[in-house]
């Protein structure tokens, strides 16, 4: 669950649903304040198929999704 972030989550639906993807994101901020949650909702996103229209409907718990959590996805790849 994501909680606040709400412009971020609104430039990245407007460009996920334009079809305007960069080739990488970056983000950066302090500590704890979700920016790791943010990016696997968006990897999430792309591949669950409870997502029609928002990040946020990434359901977390289909195989997929749980794939991308754990860096197994083959598609998703997470830098630390």
């Amino acid at each position: 669950m994501i909680i606040g972030h709400k412009q971020q989550i609104e430039y990245l639906d407007r460009a996920r649903g334009r079809g305007h993807l960069a080739h990488a994101y970056v983000f950066y901020g302090p500590a704890s304040v979700g920016k790791h949650a943010v990016a696997m909702a968006y990897a999430q996103s792309f591949f669950c198929p409870a997502v029609t229209t928002s990040i946020r409907e990434a359901c977390g718990v289909c195989p997929v999704c749980v794939r991308a959590a754990n860096g197994a996805h083959p598609f998703v790849q997470i830098l630390d």
